[in-house]
């Protein structure tokens, strides 16, 4: 029998809707799940309690305000009230499903960076390694809206080829992995108001090679070059910054290559490879979904940054 207004609420009725927000708010598998405490079914011929049924109503509101799903709110039911069916409960249910990627506000940021201030001519190449507690933890970060994204800063930047790197760090802005991409909740998500593809650029400027949409739930043990953008500095568009992603067990591995292939010295003719002596620094920021209205679930990752130059 359907759900609708005026209608007995089964038992049937009631296990079906904690089955769905249970698929949306329980354990991770795949691009669902944020990994908190689940609802209870009734065994058949029970008789729905006011607890029982404010409680679901409420795990419903939560999930709602989460995702920014206007329009979840329901009545408080008081003990002996009768308890009618809400037309309007299937449809939120619907949409906090599909809106299960999306995120009110951002929580708290992890941090890891690495300053690289030796000189170099070719590649240098920095690695950052982001580690979960376990598989379900960091499924439970990107599919409650976490992010990680990583970002240049530099010093040191006088002489016209780390002249070139300063412009193109600050080209690159800051370059995200969310949970949106083929395989994620969605082919975009709107994060803290922001729409996001899998691997997103926001800030900086110029224009890029390669942005994709391959986000975190698309990545496997194999690096994926989902980045790369080319320095638009008169003398030196030959060079590039790139992003290569893969995912392993319960560690998420982020590997950007800086390669200098403009061998000149910045004079018409020179055949001169100059050197990069500007200080290049790399920041690895893990942006944690808010917990207004979740619990964190994903733990506390860690973040190492290391670089390597020739």
């Amino acid at each position: 029998m359907a759900y609708t207004s005026g209608d007995t609420i089964l038992d049937d009725h009631y296990n079906g809707f904690v089955s769905d927000i249970n698929t949306v708010i329980g354990t991770a598998s795949g691009n669902y799940g944020w990994g908190q405490s689940t609802l209870s079914t009734v065994s058949a011929g029970s008789t729905i309690t006011a607890t029982q049924w404010n409680t679901l109503l409420n795990q419903l509101e939560a999930a709602g305000s989460h995702t920014a799903t206007s329009g979840v709110s329901f009545s408080t039911i008081s003990t002996g009230d009768s308890i009618t069916a809400l037309s309007d409960i299937s449809t939120d249910i619907t949409n906090i499903t599909t809106n299960r990627g999306n995120l009110h506000a951002h929580g708290s940021d992890i941090t890891g960076s690495k300053n690289h201030t030796g000189s170099w001519s070719t590649t240098l190449t920095f690695t950052s390694t982001i580690t979960f507690a376990s598989d379900a933890n960091a499924h439970e970060f990107f599919n409650a809206g976490g992010l990680i994204g990583v970002n240049f800063s530099t010093a040191n930047t006088s002489g016209s080829k780390n002249t070139g790197w300063a412009n193109l760090c600050s080209a690159v802005g800051t370059v995200w992995l969310t949970s949106a991409g083929p395989s994620g909740p969605a082919t975009s998500v709107t994060l803290a108001g922001t729409s996001y593809q899998g691997t997103d650029k926001k800030g900086g400027s110029g224009s890029v090679t390669t942005e994709s949409n391959i986000g975190f739930h698309d990545l496997t043990g194999s690096n994926q070059e989902t980045f790369k953008q080319f320095d638009a500095t008169y003398l030196y568009t030959s060079n590039y910054i790139k992003i290569n992603y893969k995912y392993a067990s319960n560690i998420v591995t982020i590997t950007v290559t800086c390669q200098d292939d403009a061998n000149t010295s910045g004079n018409p003719g020179a055949t001169q490879d100059e050197t990069v002596t500007a200080d290049i620094n790399l920041t690895t920021t893990v942006r944690q979904p808010s917990t207004t209205y979740i619990s964190n679930s994903w733990g506390t990752p860690t973040v190492a940054v290391s670089s390597s130059a020739s």
